[in-house]
């Protein structure tokens, strides 16, 4: 088993890509993800397309700016409204970790603006 860290950062108006091109299936395991500021919504497209509507071989995922993903991430409010629950606000949640077949990929766009990139890291991880 192999695997790769990938870690940035994401300016305003512009996107990452990881593909898949191992031959092989790869695990991708969303370690942090922090989608900025504030500004338009970040989306996800974990398949073979990009396309908000998502499609038969591509999910595409709504995030919510300001906000952060990742696997064990938790969270303390220091304000009085009630914190949310670990999966976040009500229909801004993502998967942590998924599988991409060859050729497909992961990609994570920042639309519109924002007055903070967005940082991420995740680990690609090759089946053997």
């Amino acid at each position: 088993m192999a695997a790769t860290v990938h870690n940035g950062s994401i300016t305003p108006n512009s996107s990452y890509t990881y593909v898949n091109n191992t031959n092989k299936n790869v695990r991708i395991v969303v370690n942090y993800l922090w989608t900025g500021q504030s500004g338009s919504n970040p989306w996800l497209y974990i398949g073979s397309g990009q396309n908000q509507n998502g499609d038969t071989t591509t999910m595409a995922i709504e995030l919510l700016a300001g906000q952060a993903y990742g696997k064990h991430i938790g969270f303390v409010r220091g304000d009085s409204n009630t914190a949310q629950n670990a999966s976040g606000v009500q229909g801004f949640s993502m998967p942590t970790e998924f599988f991409l077949v060859e050729g497909m990929h992961f990609i994570i766009e920042l639309p519109g603006n924002h007055n903070k990139n967005t940082m991420f890291n995740f680990v690609a991880i090759t089946e053997d």
